[in-house]
């Protein structure tokens, strides 16, 4: 990427991108900024926005990219006289280029400015693009590698947005994030065990026939028959269940838990209709949504359970299409219990021991 000097400087060129660039696209950096979103960010270049963006301030550097430059290499940059600039045909009009300044083309291939002396509407962590408060992720640069550490601030995460980080070996995320936490390098959704980021060509963990996201169950290993597996025993140490992991097992009818279990992800358990007996929550903090849920019409009959007070959220419809009766401790539904976190068929007793 050309970057302009803030006073003086002499004719010459400029290098776009370093030895990672694959091409400059107008169209990805008009996306990067949130002028016109035709995504086309994929094709910005490879390593030169981390290092465009994280300055100390979390300022976007001030920058300029020029038109019908298809490919790697240099691009010509006239000298900076009197604090204009002018970069290949592109300016009609010079422009006063001040620290801050950000400009593109506009539909109809004009240089437009756009400033941000302190940015108010972007901010980085990382090399890694959020909006201002960093709760969002707005892009990642393709150049991105090794462990990439996400701001423990972020509470939305699209996993599209790093579909081309394919050198990114792990993803970290702060424990003090309140939304996401981080195991065996991957990211996933603290309420319902959703699996949020996997790097590209993921090792699992293997167990029998079970495969470990680090301390989480990510499901049953490709090829394993579910028809054929009747009981699951997790291994000690084990904190969740990724949402999803056992669907429709049907012949499942016993499953054992470590006491180490924290959070059974949403339709975990989905499907699994010869599960009658389930598994103790004494140490489970979080139950997601149709976590146990039955797919038949009719009711599944269900030995009763006990929910301790340490159950802080139960999700939508958990136990949906079960006659069972559930003993809570709690003296009534704590607040991190959905409305509809119990269904038709479902006996609930408060402030049972």
């Amino acid at each position: 990427h050309p970057a302009l000097p803030q006073a003086g400087g002499q004719a010459g060129e400029v290098a776009v991108g370093g030895d990672q660039a694959e091409a400059v696209h107008l169209a990805g950096v008009e996306d990067i900024h949130g002028v016109d979103n035709h995504g086309g960010v994929g094709g910005v270049f490879a390593g030169g926005v981390a290092v465009l963006l994280d300055g100390d301030d979390g300022v976007i550097q001030q920058h300029l990219f020029p038109a019908g430059q298809g490919g790697v290499g240099p691009v010509p940059v006239d000298p900076l006289v009197g604090g204009h600039a002018v970069v290949g045909d592109l300016v009609q009009d010079d422009f006063d280029i001040f620290v801050g300044d950000v400009l593109r083309i506009d539909e109809d291939g004009e240089l437009v400015k756009f400033r941000y002396f302190e940015n108010s509407v972007f901010s980085s962590y990382n090399g890694v693009l959020y909006n201002k408060d960093k709760t969002t992720v707005v892009f990642c640069p393709l150049g991105k590698s090794g462990v990439l550490e996400l701001a423990s601030s972020v509470k939305n995460i699209k996993s599209e947005i790093f579909e081309n980080a394919v050198n990114v070996s792990a993803y970290d995320i702060d424990i003090s994030s309140s939304v996401f936490t981080s195991s065996g390098g991957a990211i996933i959704r603290k309420s319902d065990g959703y699996l949020t980021l996997l790097p590209s060509d993921y090792a699992f963990g293997e167990d029998g026939d079970l495969l470990y996201v680090g301390d989480w169950v990510y499901g049953i290993k490709d090829g394993a028959d579910k028809a054929s597996i009747t009981q699951i025993t997790i291994k000690d140490g084990t904190t969740g269940i990724l949402s999803n992991a056992f669907v429709a097992c049907v012949n499942l009818n016993s499953v054992s838990i470590p006491s180490s279990l924290e959070t059974i992800g949403s339709f975990a358990f989905s499907g699994c209709n010869s599960l009658t007996e389930l598994p103790s929550f004494e140490n489970v903090v979080t139950i997601g949504a149709y976590a146990f849920r039955c797919d038949l019409s009719s009711s599944v009959a269900t030995s009763d359970i006990t929910l301790p007070l340490g159950v802080q959220s139960l999700g939508d419809y958990a136990f949906y299409g079960r006659t069972v009766t559930i003993n809570c401790e709690a003296g009534s539904k704590p607040s991190g219990w959905t409305a509809n976190c119990f269904s038709v068929g479902n006996k609930v007793n408060w402030g049972s021991v």
